[in-house]
């Protein structure tokens, strides 16, 4: 009956995504600009933070790389490897971000170092082969979102910011009327908010525990409500419309259930794995 369950709920929820998605999209196709001119504020010092606050999403990143390379070593000494060269790459590329002064490099190097020590206080003495499953789905997440739907979109896209768009707003384009390629107007999809959602496999880590259980309702509200934050946050300091935002949110959801459906459920077909 469980199993049957979740088959159902699993089903439902994707169909509940996908629908939802596509109703966005026709509305946001027609109110985008009008959205971004009712809400930006380029001084809301929230969004501007969350904006430029990239180093969860960086981190997160490189540690489950790392935990990923380390569960294909047998030696458990020897897993930890990868995590502690990525913690010297990123204080040498810190200290050279503070020199220089670059606010991007900061963040990613911030991140990389710290996200990479906590991986390796939390899990010194475990066997990383233990979390192969579990690091493959944070990493595919990553490179099939934030990478490669991401940033070849964007690319193909060309679509203009609202910040950067001109007088009257003549060149703004609804997204499902990209201006063509270009190698400097990145709007769509939101960057920014698909590393937001790369927190969403913290969802199957907890899958287990009871609705009720303090853990369960802490982690999954932290969850949903820094990706949805991150993602407000675009649209509000101006970077990105309402759609950009959606389409990142879209493909991260879809995936985290087929990922999840495939890695931990039998046969690919929802059916809970024993």
């Amino acid at each position: 009956m469980l199993e049957k369950l979740k088959e159902t709920f699993l089903a439902k929820l994707l169909l509940i995504i996908i629908l939802s998605w596509i109703v966005l999209a026709i509305i946001f196709g027609f109110t985008d600009l009008e959205i971004s001119k009712a809400v930006v504020d380029r001084d809301f010092l929230l969004a501007k933070f969350l904006y430029f606050f990239e180093a969860p999403g960086w981190g997160l990143s490189f540690a489950t790389g790392a935990l990923l390379i380390g569960s294909y070593i047998e030696d458990v000494k020897k897993q930890k490897i990868p995590a502690v060269v990525l913690i010297f790459i990123g204080l040498i590329i810190f200290i050279i971000s503070l020199i220089l002064w670059n606010p991007w490099l900061l963040n990613l190097s911030a991140g990389m170092a710290f996200v990479n020590l906590i991986l390796l206080i939390a899990f010194l003495k475990k066997d990383w082969r233990e979390y192969k499953k579990i690091a493959t789905i944070f990493v595919a997440l990553s490179i099939i979102n934030s990478l490669l739907f991401v940033q070849v979109t964007k690319l193909l896209c060309g679509r203009i910011r609202f910040n950067y768009l001109a007088a009257g707003y003549t060149d703004y384009t609804p997204w499902f009327i990209p201006p063509g390629p270009s190698f400097g107007n990145f709007s769509f999809p939101s960057g920014h908010t698909a590393q937001g959602w790369l927190f969403l496999p913290f969802l199957i880590l907890i899958k287990d525990r009871e609705w009720k259980d303090p853990i369960r309702i802490i982690v999954t509200i932290l969850t949903i409500t820094w990706g949805s934050l991150v993602g407000i946050s675009t649209i509000i300091i101006g970077a990105h419309f309402a759609s950009d935002v959606l389409f990142s949110t879209g493909v991260a959801a879809v995936l985290i259930i087929l990922l999840y459906n495939k890695f931990y459920l039998e046969k690919g077909n929802f059916s809970a794995q024993k």
